[in-house]
């Protein structure tokens, strides 16, 4: 007990008198402990003795007969033996995932998020029905005034972006700047800080008040987050999630965020894996505001 009070030693392992001839007889016994409490260690020493009994025990059933010191000298050979494990994880050369890879990731939700915010914002007060009749009699041509709204979008759009990648470089700094990824980082965070605009300039469209407004955020930030692979990484997902994931731009971020992060070293298969991410987040830019100009027309054919 004094022992165990000035942590000399962390487990006493009291064996009763007769120990061995009840175990081999196959009665119940115990082995009786006294340990420091919360002690990390006894649960290792537990699972130790656990598991020198259960291979004399196994000996001892399917074995032949054999007395108790080749049951002994038997299962210490056993256990003597190690199985040699090696663990592999995505994250480059040694498996490791620098932080700085996990802030670019998050900052998928962010941008959507922010920008969302911010275009659908402007689009909410430029569809005001008196507003935009307004614009309509204007002798501005409809095609250069949703260029100009595109314009500015872009510009807020490449505010949000700047702010988080210099929020990168302050939280990650020398580590980020040294491993000469900072720029990939940027220009993928860049191209989905487009895609972002794009989808904002199409929510702006339709939402008609604020309320509306933060439903039509949360759920569209929040579910191509998670099916995208921001909050759960893409290689736990099943197939069948992925393939649904393909068709959102957020898969396509996480894709060429995960492949920047793991570079060890440049070569032409990892880079045309990352660009070709890049160009489709941006085909998608394309296309939602492509679908956002139809759309306005139609709309814009409803008033005339």
């Amino acid at each position: 007990q004094d022992a165990l009070f000035y942590r000399k030693v962390e487990y006493i392992a009291i064996i009763p008198r007769g120990f061995s001839e009840a175990y081999m007889s196959g009665s119940d016994c115990a082995i009786q402990k006294v340990i420091v409490p919360d002690s990390t260690s006894s649960y290792y020493v537990d699972m130790s003795i656990d598991k020198f009994l259960n291979t004399i025990r196994l000996h001892r059933v399917y074995g032949r007969g054999e007395s108790r010191v080749h049951l002994v000298t038997a299962a210490i050979a056993d256990l003597a033996f190690n199985t040699p494990v090696t663990m592999k994880s995505p994250g480059g050369a040694n498996g490791y995932r620098h932080g700085y890879s996990y802030y670019f990731a998050y900052c998928a939700y962010a941008l959507l998020a922010m920008i969302m915010t911010g275009v659908s914002s402007i689009m909410i007060a430029f569809n005001e029905p008196d507003l935009y009749l307004r614009n309509l009699s204007a002798p501005l041509p409809r095609r250069n005034m949703s260029l100009q709204l595109a314009a500015g979008h872009g510009v807020f759009a490449l505010g949000c972006w700047g702010i988080l990648v210099v929020g990168g470089l302050i939280l990650n700094g020398k580590s980020l700047i040294d491993s000469g990824l900072a720029g990939l980082f940027s220009l993928n965070t860049l191209a989905f800080a487009v895609v972002s605009a794009s989808i904002g300039f199409l929510a702006g469209g339709f939402v008609k008040n604020h309320s509306a407004q933060a439903g039509v955020i949360n759920v569209t930030a929040l579910g191509m987050s998670f099916l995208g692979g921001v909050f759960v990484p893409q290689s736990i997902m099943s197939k069948p999630v992925l393939a649904v994931a393909k068709f959102l731009p957020s898969y396509w971020f996480i894709r060429a965020n995960d492949a920047i992060g793991e570079l060890s070293r440049f070569t032409v298969d990892s880079l045309d894996l990352i660009y070709g991410s890049i160009l489709v987040q941006l085909g998608f830019a394309v296309a939602i505001f492509s679908v956002t100009l139809l759309l306005g027309k139609e709309r814009r054919g409803l008033y005339l």
